[in-house]
């Protein structure tokens, strides 16, 4: 075999390293093609905004639960409470007890009371239940009611608790008034439980 001509051989070989050059630029170029959009085609999702919120748009209005008769939406009562040392001082019912008395207040919503303490012996217990509505009010003083004894004439619905209770329970729509009195003949326990009864139930808001 005829050896090839050194000058034959690398005129062979230069085609050959310029046509591996293109295929390499080639290859370069498209790949930083795959990053770029084509001018006018679609955005990347990275490129598309939200367009804006429209400031004038507003939300419908939210309606709030329709109130409870005799409270609020959720069915407590409404209000803000009461304050039976207020409604019947001291002095008044030093009358009504026949002795000197000094009043304290101790509630714990619903529950309203005011402890009245004599100097002496004689004292009583008022206290003010505001129920939500007028069907707990009437559970709520049936409760206890076993050996009671009926009021006719005070609020919708009175009775006495005899001992060693001696106490009165009143209902007025949704409102409960109690009233214990102590260290008194019973007699006198429920004459005087009957006025202060009568005498709240006429200045209870």
């Amino acid at each position: 075999m005829t050896p090839l001509n050194p000058s034959v051989s690398y005129r062979l070989l230069v085609p050959l390293i310029a046509v591996l050059a293109a295929l390499l630029l080639f290859a370069a170029c498209g790949g930083d093609d795959e990053d770029e959009a084509p001018d006018g085609g679609a955005a990347t999702p990275e490129a598309r905004e939200t367009p804006p919120a429209d400031d004038d748009e507003e939300e419908p209005p939210t309606e709030a639960p329709d109130a409870d008769d005799n409270g609020d939406a959720d069915g407590t009562p409404s209000g803000e409470g009461v304050n039976v040392c207020e409604l019947l001082p001291a002095d008044e019912m030093s009358d009504i007890l026949g002795e000197p008395v000094e009043a304290a207040e101790s509630s714990v919503e619903p529950f309203f009371s005011c402890q009245y303490e004599g100097e002496e012996f004689a004292g009583a217990l008022v206290t003010v239940y505001q129920a939500g509505s007028e069907d707990e009010a009437e559970a709520y003083v049936s409760i206890g009611r076993e050996n009671s004894e009926d009021v006719e004439g005070l609020g919708d619905d009175a009775y006495w608790l005899g001992a060693p209770a001696n106490s009165l329970a009143v209902r007025e729509g949704s409102t409960v008034l109690e009233v214990a009195v102590y260290n008194l003949d019973e007699a006198d326990e429920r004459e005087a439980a009957v006025a202060i009864a009568e005498t709240l139930l006429e200045r209870l808001p």
